[in-house]
């Protein structure tokens, strides 16, 4: 099933527009497919799965971020 529109903006707003270019190339698409698949026109698989894995690794990328900013601030 795919992700729902709400979802997809969530993710898009936590994304820099540059992962955008990342996902489609991970997905092998046009970037305007990428943008119709974030405004909800558009439902591809492919780029469903890579904006899944390029968000994840946003998440993994700010929370390592913040536990070492965390850690300099705490010296």
């Amino acid at each position: 099933m795919p992700i729902n529109k709400d979802l997809r903006q969530e993710i898009s707003k936590r994304l820099l527009r540059g992962h955008r270019a990342e996902i489609s190339r991970k997905a092998g698409v046009s970037r305007t497919l990428v943008t119709s698949w974030f405004n909800g026109t558009s439902v591809n698989y492919g780029v469903e799965a890579a904006a899944i894995e390029v968000f994840e690794t946003v998440i993994k990328q700010e929370k390592e971020s913040n536990k070492r900013l965390r850690a300099i601030l705490s010296e």
